[in-house]
């Protein structure tokens, strides 16, 4: 398993344990156990509904990559 792969799942984890509702989504509150999503929460809300997908997180993440994800 190469790194990318690791962070990968560390985010996927992270996301999961975040959405205390299991609704596939985090809210801002929920998202406040996610740093860097609470900071960009705006710019990953693509869809502009008020929560964001793992799906949302994954393409903003991918797009502004850094050496620690979420």
């Amino acid at each position: 398993m190469n790194q990318d792969q690791t962070m990968h799942e560390k985010g996927d984890a992270a996301f999961k344990k975040a959405d205390k509702d299991n609704d596939g989504t985090l809210d801002r509150k929920e998202a406040k156990k996610m740093p860097r999503v609470s900071r960009n929460f705006a710019a990953i809300d693509t869809d502009k509904d008020g929560t964001v997908s793992l799906e949302e997180v994954h393409t903003y993440m991918a797009a502004h990559p850094r050496t620690k994800a979420m």
